[in-house]
């Protein structure tokens, strides 16, 4: 409690110097970045970094942290990182006149960028509503307190607003969401495809999937990966969808076997589920971020991704290869989490299940499809391997 109330009462203090920076000397050759809230190493952020470590030498990109094993890390590989509150992590942060976030002002020293230019590379396209729309959702359903505290924290925290001056898109389809969500005109939405998934394209295969091909003679991938819950989360609770839902261990375990089929679950980030996976079945696997090396190259090599609102399902359209969809929750979610910015049966190419028994027999039967080439570009306006590099070229127009 005093170790809060001592940083509200420095944010207090701090704020005037919040508004001062903006008129500091910024170097638009100093590009700064940062993901996760500043915890973690991944998504566009990463992806875009080490493209521009090794392509545009004459920019100097460094990677912000509050981790110390992220720190330890990038430092034994070499490459440019600093703490967030360092004395060098706060002079580039002072100092970048381009910054580049994942999903919040969190991933960088929020409060020492005030006047950069700001890409937001975002964390994902959206079915669920985000940024100033989820927030207007929020304030309507928790009512006057909830407006009065986001009111308060605004006036306190300015740097935590939805402020970017760009953002980058794959698709016309998504443009008037971004716009929406974070107040901007459509030519400020940057419609370039996402850094991550030009790791969809790479030709190695992780050690993981490899060793899961030798053990069990090439079975049949299928991972899981549902989003996060923000009614659940706000309570303090995680989803975990195998409590319900129909989820049978023994239906499960047989319908693995019969089917030569392994079964990859990765939780959200922002929600830890505690699962044993001895105590499930010796095909169920529990990923986590020290398996693999990089999600968006485990992804490619799996065979079909089970999903629900999560914006994985964009991503993997990519690897042309079949999605179901395990929106067992709808109604709830929609009303107590986040409502969606469109209409999920008919925008959501997928076989549909609304629980466990059902998703068993679709996997049982085979019973998935490949997305459909329509479906494909109505998400995505490119189907490559450079989307790092249109990033990065239409950075440079900009600048």
């Amino acid at each position: 409690m005093i170790i809060k109330l001592l940083v509200f009462i420095s944010k207090i203090l701090t704020l005037p110097f919040w508004y001062v920076q903006k008129y500091l000397p910024w170097n638009k050759k100093i590009w700064l970045f940062g993901a996760g809230s500043g915890m973690l190493y991944f998504d566009n952020a990463k992806w875009l970094f080490e493209y521009v470590l090794t392509n545009e030498k004459h920019i100097n990109a460094v990677w912000i942290t509050r981790s110390r094993d992220v720190y330890k890390k990038l430092k034994s590989e070499k490459k440019p990182v600093y703490l967030t509150n360092s004395i060098k992590g706060i002079y580039y942060s002072l100092r970048a006149g381009l910054i580049f976030i994942n999903n919040h002002p969190k991933d960088l020293n929020c409060r020492a960028i005030n006047g950069a230019m700001q890409f937001w590379l975002w964390h994902g396209l959206m079915m669920k509503q985000i940024g100033e729309d989820a927030r207007l959702f929020s304030m309507q359903k928790n009512g006057i307190k909830t407006k009065l505290f986001q009111l308060f924290q605004e006036f306190i925290y300015p740097e935590l607003s939805y402020k970017p001056d760009y953002v980058i898109n794959t698709s016309v389809f998504f443009t008037p969401f971004f716009c929406s969500a974070f107040n901007l005109s459509p030519e400020k939405v940057l419609i370039t495809g996402y850094p991550r998934n030009d790791g969809l394209f790479l030709s190695e295969k992780e050690s993981f999937i490899a060793d899961l091909d030798n053990r069990f003679d090439h079975p049949v991938k299928v991972l899981y990966l549902p989003t996060w819950r923000d009614s659940l989360l706000n309570k303090g609770l995680s989803f975990n969808p195998f409590d319900s839902y129909n989820f049978d261990i023994l239906q499960f375990s047989e319908v693995l076997k019969v089917t030569n089929t392994v079964f990859l679950f990765k939780g959200h980030d922002f929600q830890n589920i505690n699962i044993n996976s001895d105590t499930l079945y010796e095909r169920f696997f529990n990923l986590n971020d020290h398996i693999y090396s990089d999600l968006y190259n485990l992804i490619k090599d799996v065979d079909v991704l089970i999903t629900d609102y999560s914006s994985i399902y964009f991503d993997f359209l990519l690897t042309g290869k079949p999605i179901i969809l395990a929106p067992f929750d709808y109604e709830n979610y929609t009303t107590q989490s986040r409502p969606l910015y469109y209409d999920y049966s008919k925008e959501i190419e997928g076989v549909k299940a609304s629980n466990w028994s059902e998703v068993f027999e679709i996997i049982r039967n085979k019973s998935y499809y490949k997305p459909s080439i329509e479906t494909v570009q109505k998400f995505h306006k490119y189907n490559d391997n450079l989307s790092c590099k249109r990033v990065t070229e239409k950075v440079f127009q900009l600048v």
